[in-house]
């Protein structure tokens, strides 16, 4: 039996924030999503993130540890803190040999359940992080 064009199946692309305050690192974090199919959107301040978390736009999260003159934790709490479940990965390019405060994180790796990638990160295997996270990188739209 062939399907006509239309019956055809769409695909809704899983979207995710992405908040790094430089540029360039969330640029190429977001090319890296849509490279693998995801739709991300790259946020550069807290304030502008800490915005959008309560619209519900977002099935995922990508969140830099260190944001300039706080770390990710207000960020991690307003995304948890959500009635809907959403995907949470957290970057650092500190974890070695650099001033990091690694009872901070795990604290926080903890208490929000995530996960934490060391940047560069990989592209697949940040995709792999946000789906044992929960993302769905694309489900049937009818």
């Amino acid at each position: 039996m062939s399907r006509s064009s239309s019956s055809t199946v769409r695909y809704a692309t899983a979207r995710v924030a992405v908040l790094d305050p430089d540029a360039t690192s969330a640029r190429a974090t977001c090319t890296a999503l849509r490279d693998s199919g995801i739709d991300a959107v790259a946020y550069l301040t807290v304030d502008e993130l800490l915005r959008d978390i309560p619209h519900a736009l977002f099935d995922g999260y990508v969140v830099d540890w260190y944001l300039p003159g706080q770390t990710a934790v207000a960020v991690l709490s307003a995304v948890r803190g959500q009635p809907r479940k959403t995907a949470v990965v957290l970057l650092s390019d500190r974890t070695r040999g650099r001033s990091m405060d690694a009872a901070d994180i795990a604290a926080a790796m903890s208490a929000f359940r995530l996960q934490l990638l060391e940047k560069p990160v990989l592209a697949p295997t940040l995709v792999s992080a946000l789906i044992n996270d929960g993302l769905v990188p694309a489900s049937p739209k009818r």
